[in-house]
């Protein structure tokens, strides 16, 4: 019985730290999404500058509203971890 109450507590010291790594993660992904959108416009107006030839304005127009979506799924996700969504629920006392 007492290695039952001390899993217990150990396993919830584990869900305890695996939340935080979680809210962690997701400042990680927030940050992440961020500088994807910044380094895929910055890298599109390099490119608008050295060679605004059609060929690369369909590639840019094709690329920024195909990504433009996975990257505001990747910072909500990340808000969703910040904000606790994820974390494992409390099951004892």
């Amino acid at each position: 019985m007492q290695n039952l109450i001390g899993f217990r507590a150990n396993h919830h010291t584990n869900h305890h730290k695996m939340n935080r790594l979680k809210q962690f993660s997701g400042i990680i992904w927030i940050v992440l999404a961020a500088f994807g959108m910044y380094l895929m416009v910055h890298q599109s107006t390099i490119e608008f500058g050295k060679n605004p030839a059609l060929d690369t304005r369909i590639f840019w127009y094709t690329i920024i509203p195909i990504f433009t979506p996975i990257m505001f799924g990747l910072a909500l996700f990340g808000y969703y971890c910040l904000k606790g969504e994820y974390d494992h629920p409390k099951r004892f006392p």
